[in-house]
């Protein structure tokens, strides 16, 4: 029998012989009712993909909390509850964090005045290590992709983009002449919706060569990356079918499109790219980047850092005696761009 499951046993027959309320003392409802007015007033103020992961988590709290009367949830309940669930750690943190959400409503409509997440001992978590592309890893995928998806993953190299902002991404965004692009959207099986935070609406630069790659892509419709049928590419489709298999047969470890992301970060930390420019280019601003990025000029730095990503991802691709001539064409270009500081 799981621990605490006597309990349990005792507080539901407590909530199935429920006294009627007394003068002063907030109605009783049972948490079940309490989900589904939650979920009807604030879960379609959330984002689709947010929407989702709340949604699965009521589902697994309502069936084991459903019956229950509000004020008859206790912390021991709850400690019990932590210790008979099999899933990770950081899936048991985030089924809390919903319950928390819920709860801090509940308690605003005077259903209950306690806090049973007082005193919660949760399990550790231990972060995994996030997935990194190497250089040459990145190198094996880009040279022996298909369009679009070489371009595509050459994309995501160089810009750090997420994945769900590439495949979102429309013509409209798209500034060739600039060198620039401007991230305002976001997909999520198909449900297109605004970046992930409000910092994630920004504006970057490319290099000539990402550029020049861009203006081979035929113009069938708004989306930049298309599928053979002109569809809208899938991020997850995308990994499943396209990238995951290359990955196998190059003989790689796993990884997703959000590699990409970490290999970007990584690059520029090895360029010593000032933090502020990473953070600008990964949507991970400091409450200074705002919108107001869309309307003010590019720095000179952000324009080097384009560079050097294409320069670094370029040369990798290139002959010796190739990669000696565009070195030194790009050091010639990066020593125009520092005189201009």
């Amino acid at each position: 029998m799981p621990a605490g499951a006597s309990s349990l046993r005792s507080s539901s027959n407590e909530n199935d012989r429920a006294k009627p309320s007394r003068r002063g003392r907030p109605p009783r409802a049972r948490l079940a009712d309490l989900f589904t007015r939650w979920s009807i007033s604030a879960l379609p103020l959330y984002k689709p993909s947010t929407r989702h992961f709340i949604t699965t988590n009521v589902k697994q709290l309502t069936h084991r909390f459903g019956c229950y009367y509000a004020d008859a949830i206790t912390t021991e309940m709850l400690q019990a509850y932590i210790g008979e669930l099999t899933i990770s750690a950081k899936a048991i943190s985030n089924r809390f964090t919903v319950f928390r959400t819920m709860w801090r409503m509940i308690r605003s409509w005077g259903i209950v005045r306690h806090d049973p997440f007082m005193g919660l001992v949760m399990p550790r978590m231990i972060a995994p290590e996030p997935r990194c592309l190497s250089l040459e890893e990145v190198s094996q995928i880009v040279q022996n992709a298909s369009e679009p998806y070489k371009t595509l993953f050459r994309f995501a190299a160089e810009t750090g983009m997420r994945a769900g902002e590439i495949c979102a991404l429309q013509w409209d965004d798209v500034n060739l002449d600039e060198r620039q692009i401007a991230v305002r959207r976001s997909v999520w099986k198909e449900n297109v919706t605004t970046p992930k935070t409000r910092s994630g609406r920004r504006v970057i630069c490319i290099s000539d060569e990402l550029t020049k790659k861009l203006r081979q892509i035929p113009h069938r419709a708004e989306n930049v990356f298309l599928s053979k049928m002109g569809r809208p590419l899938d991020p997850e489709k995308v990994v499943q079918r396209h990238l995951r298999p290359l990955i196998e047969r190059l003989g790689l470890p796993a990884a997703g499109l959000h590699a990409f992301r970490h290999f970007n970060a990584t690059l520029m930390d090895a360029e010593s790219v000032p933090m502020k420019t990473r953070q600008m280019r990964l949507g991970h601003s400091s409450p200074q980047t705002t919108l107001a990025l869309y309307t003010h000029l590019l720095s000179d730095e952000d324009r080097r850092t384009a560079i050097n990503l294409g320069r670094r991802i370029t040369l990798k691709s290139l002959s010796k005696a190739d990669q000696a001539q565009a070195a030194s064409f790009w050091w010639s270009s990066t020593i125009f761009l520092l005189s201009r500081t």
